[in-house]
C-alpha cells in the first residue's frame, strides 16, 4: 500500500525530511503588487522574488491559498497517481481558509 503525505508550505518540516520522505508540498501564492509567485520551499527563488518585489510593494504582500481547482488538479495529476492513501495535514482554518 502506497501512502503519501501532504502538507501546505508553511509547516516548519526541515526541506531535508520533505526531500527524504517524498512529502508532498502544498503551495500558496505570495502575491507582492502584481507579481505571483507560488511557493514551493524554494529559499532561492523566494529570496529572490521577495528581494525583487517587497521594496516597492510590501505592503500590498499577501498570500492566497490555491484555489479548489488548483489542489483538484494537484491531486488528479499527481497524488491518485503516486498513491493508494494520502493524509493532508494543513494549518487550521482559522489560520488560513484551504
Amino acid at each position: 500500500m502506497r501512502i503519501g503525505i501532504v502538507v501546505d508550505s508553511t509547516c516548519d518540516l526541515p526541506s531535508g525530511y520533505i526531500e527524504a520522505n517524498n512529502v508532498v508540498l502544498l503551495p500558496i501564492t505570495v502575491r507582492i503588487g502584481d507579481a505571483m509567485l507560488a511557493d514551493h520551499r524554494d529559499e532561492e527563488a523566494t529570496l529572490s522574488f521577495l528581494h525583487a518585489h517587497v521594496a516597492e510593494h510590501g505592503a500590498e504582500a499577501e498570500t492566497i491559498p490555491f484555489s479548489v481547482n488548483q489542489i483538484r488538479d494537484l491531486f488528479l495529476q499527481q497524488l491518485v497517481i503516486d498513491y493508494d492513501h494520502v493524509f493532508c495535514m494543513t494549518i487550521t482554518k482559522t489560520r488560513n481558509p484551504i
